[in-house]
């Protein structure tokens, strides 16, 4: 299986999650009197598809990848997502999101079978 197939069912609900916060659908109909739209669901799939290449492009690596080509790998995604973000006026990924990020690339490398080594070595979200 590889990354990509293992990690799909996070990607999904990292999403939706997402899309429940920028629609508001998590809330009930009395709490959306004072309620703003963070931001336009509609750029959701743009950031799916930032996702889901860092999942692909790991898969790419192939088996025992070096430190460097991980990492590359690892910034390339931070760099796209934070461009993405910075492009829609910084609100779609929020501290807490970064959290989540953080958690999912660690994730991923594991699905990848990438050593404990490397994966601490790996850049995060800040």
């Amino acid at each position: 299986m590889s990354i990509r197939e293992s990690m799909q069912a996070s990607v999904d609900e990292f999403i939706a999650n997402l899309e429940s916060y920028a629609t508001g659908s998590y809330l009930r109909d009395n709490e959306k009197e004072f309620w703003e739209q963070p931001f336009d669901p509609e750029v959701l799939p743009e950031l799916r598809g930032i996702v889901q290449d860092f999942l692909d492009s790991l898969d790419r690596l192939g088996g025992d990848p070096s430190m460097e080509a991980v990492n590359g790998v690892v910034n390339g995604f931070i760099e796209r997502t934070e461009d993405f973000d910075e492009k829609n006026a910084g609100a779609v990924i929020e501290p807490e999101e970064e959290n989540d990020l953080n958690l999912f690339i660690h994730r991923a490398l594991e699905a990848g079978g990438i050593s404990e080594e490397i994966i601490s070595s790996c850049p995060q979200f800040e």
